[in-house]
This record gives structure tokens, sequence and C-alpha cells, in this order.
């Protein structure tokens, strides 16, 4: 039997208060495994972002290492191009040297 309450401005209406907590009480609880699932989702993301800024620091230490790196390989170039032009230099020299002294044997040769 359903009742009715005299409380209810007399429209007489029946009294549902289980039915309308038990309503409110799933609604709530639903309410929570929402924000619960929400906060999962948003925790997630915040891994994924912390595991992106910790490559990201990573990625910027080796590009640093890097440009040293660089950096002492171009001055190692330039010392290297620099020796490199006076053995150049050198080689000129006793290639010219030769060629001097093959003219004076052949002169000797033709004056003796």
């Amino acid at each position: 039997m359903i009742r009715t309450e005299s409380g209810t401005a007399g429209t007489g209406k029946p009294v549902q208060r289980g039915t309308d907590a038990e309503r409110k009480l799933a609604k709530a609880e639903a309410k929570i495994r929402k924000l619960e699932d929400k906060l999962d989702d948003q925790q997630q993301q915040m891994r994924g972002l912390l595991s992106q800024a910790n490559n990201l620091e990573s990625l910027m230490a080796e590009r640093v290492e890097l440009q040293a790196e660089i950096r002492d390989l171009k001055a190692e170039i330039r010392e290297v191009t620099r020796a490199n032009r006076e053995q150049a230099k050198k080689n000129e020299a006793l290639q010219a040297e030769i060629a001097r002294l093959k003219v004076e044997a052949n002169a000797r040769k033709l004056a003796a």
C-alpha cells in the first residue's frame, strides 16, 4: 500500500522517500565514478606529459653535448687543414728542389 503524507502541502502524492534516496545515491555514485575515471585519465595524461618532459630534457642535454663535440671537431678540422697546407707547401718546395737538381744533373752530364 502506498502512503500519503500530510506534509506534502495537500497534494496527496505518494511518498517515495526510499526510491528518491536510492536514485540520488545512484546518481551520486555515478558522478563519483565519472569523476574517478576523469581523475584516472588526468593522472595518465600527467604521466605521459612527465615522460615527454623527461625525454625532452634528455634530448636537450644530448644536444648540448653534441654542440660541444661539433665545436671540438671544427677546431680539429681547422688544425688538420692548416697542417695539410703546410705539408702541401713543403711538398711543392721539395718538388721544385728535385726538378732543380735534375736540371743540374743533366747539365753536368752534358758538360762532361
